[in-house]
């Protein structure tokens, strides 16, 4: 069992055209297992497309990709298509769950099963699996200059890809308020169809 911290920076954003949404990225070298890069949107979109796709990279390869429906130019837990090293991976939450532990979000990808859930405010997050997790902190919730992580267990390349990669989903409905306030959207859009 092993233990390391690790930390990202925010490496860019762009806006090269006006319309365009800008493509944050975040980079770093994360404990011997090589350098690993997140971004979002994977490229400039229109403010009006209604998908985006976030991705990640390791050693300039590209490893992973969650596509799903935008917020503020984020990707979110609904319509998710998610691949790891070309697998699809499988999701499932309960959006109206009273309790974290019900709002954890449920991942099956490379044969195994993770739990993704917000641990403590909105700008922290923790990945496990067993006998490993990595948690992550955002240095401020939208748009960190940072994001650290600290590795504990049997951690290997593909639990840091996976929980790099959903740093840059729009995660706040697994948190309670997050899960009232998009309840209360979802109610609306259902009222207004």
């Amino acid at each position: 069992m092993t233990s390391f911290p690790f930390e990202l920076m925010r490496t860019g954003s762009t806006n090269k055209i006006m319309l365009s949404k800008q493509v944050f990225s975040w980079s770093g070298d994360v404990g011997g297992l090589g350098t690993f890069e997140m971004k979002y949107p994977q490229e400039p979109t229109d403010v009006v497309q209604s998908r985006v796709v976030a991705s990640a990279a390791r050693n300039g390869t590209h490893i992973a990709a969650y596509s799903a429906a935008q917020h503020n130019g984020r990707p979110t837990l609904t319509d998710v298509e998610f691949t790891f090293a070309g697998d699809p991976a499988k999701l499932s939450r309960r959006s109206g769950g009273l309790t974290r532990k019900a709002r954890t979000l449920h991942i099956t990808v490379a044969g195994r099963e993770y739990l993704y859930a917000q641990t403590g405010g909105k700008r922290k997050h923790t990945l496990t699996r067993d006998r490993a997790s990595v948690q992550m902190t955002r240095s401020t919730w939208k748009n960190p200059r940072t994001i650290r992580g600290m590795a504990n267990g049997t951690v290997d390349a593909t639990d840091i890809g996976i929980a790099l990669l959903l740093e840059g989903v729009y995660t706040r409905d697994l948190s309670w308020p997050g899960a009232f306030f998009f309840s209360i959207g979802r109610f609306m859009n259902e009222i207004s169809s």
